[in-house]
C-alpha cells in the first residue's frame, strides 16, 4: 500500500515544531515573570521604596535578558510586554531620582518598546503628582508637570499608528488630568 504522506518528514517537523513550541512557552513563562517583577518596582517607586523598586528592576533586568535570548525579535505577546513594562519602571525611575530620562543601560530595546513605556511614565508620572498634591507639595507638582510636558512634547513629535496611537491618546489624557491638579493647586495658593 501507497501512502500519500512523508512518515519521516512529518515526524522530523513534529518534532520541530514541538521544540518551538516548548521555548515559546518558556520564553512566555520568563516574560511573565519579568513583566511582574517590573510590576512590583513601580508600586515600591509608588511606596516610596526606592531600595526595593531597584532591587525589583535588577532582577526584571536579568530575567528580561533571558527572555530576549529565547526570541530577542519578538515585537507582540509576552515578550514585548515584558519589555514595555520593564522600560517603564526604569524610566519612571530615573523621573524620581531626577534623572534626564534617557536610554536604559544594560539592555537593548526596540523604538517600540521607548515610546509605549515612554506614554505609560506619564501615568505614573500623574500618580506620583496625585500624591505630592494630597501632600501639598506644590514643588514636587510643579516639577512633574515640567516633565510630563517634556515628555508630550517628544510624543507629539511622531505620528503614532495602532497600539503606539493608542498609549499616546491614553498619555494625553493622563496628561489632561495631571494639568487639572496643577490648576487646582493654583487656586489654592
Amino acid at each position: 500500500m501507497t501512502t500519500h504522506i512523508n512518515k519521516a518528514f512529518f515526524k522530523k517537523i513534529a518534532k520541530e515544531y514541538s521544540e518551538t513550541d516548548g521555548k515559546k512557552r518558556q520564553c512566555n513563562t520568563q516574560a511573565d515573570k519579568a513583566l511582574h517583577t517590573a510590576k512590583r518596582a513601580i508600586f515600591a517607586m509608588h511606596r516610596g521604596d526606592t531600595k526595593q523598586a531597584k532591587a525589583e528592576l535588577e532582577k526584571s533586568a536579568k530575567i528580561l535578558k533571558v527572555v530576549q535570548k529565547f526570541n530577542a525579535s519578538a515585537r507582540k505577546g509576552p515578550c514585548a510586554a515584558a519589555r514595555e513594562e520593564y522600560a517603564e519602571a526604569a524610566l519612571f525611575m530615573m523621573v524620581l531620582e531626577g534623572k534626564q530620562i534617557n536610554a536604559i543601560k544594560g539592555i537593548t530595546l526596540p523604538t517600540e518598546t521607548y515610546y509605549g513605556a515612554l506614554s505609560d511614565v506619564v501615568g505614573e508620572i500623574v500618580r506620583a503628582a496625585t500624591k505630592a498634591a494630597t501632600k501639598k507639595d506644590i514643588a514636587e507638582v510643579a516639577r512633574l508637570t515640567t516633565i510630563t510636558q517634556d515628555i508630550m512634547e517628544q510624543l507629539y513629535t511622531q505620528d503614532f499608528t495602532g497600539y503606539l496611537r493608542q498609549k499616546f491618546d491614553q498619555a494625553k489624557s493622563h496628561n489632561r488630568k495631571l494639568e487639572h491638579i496643577a490648576y487646582e493647586l493654583s487656586l489654592r495658593d
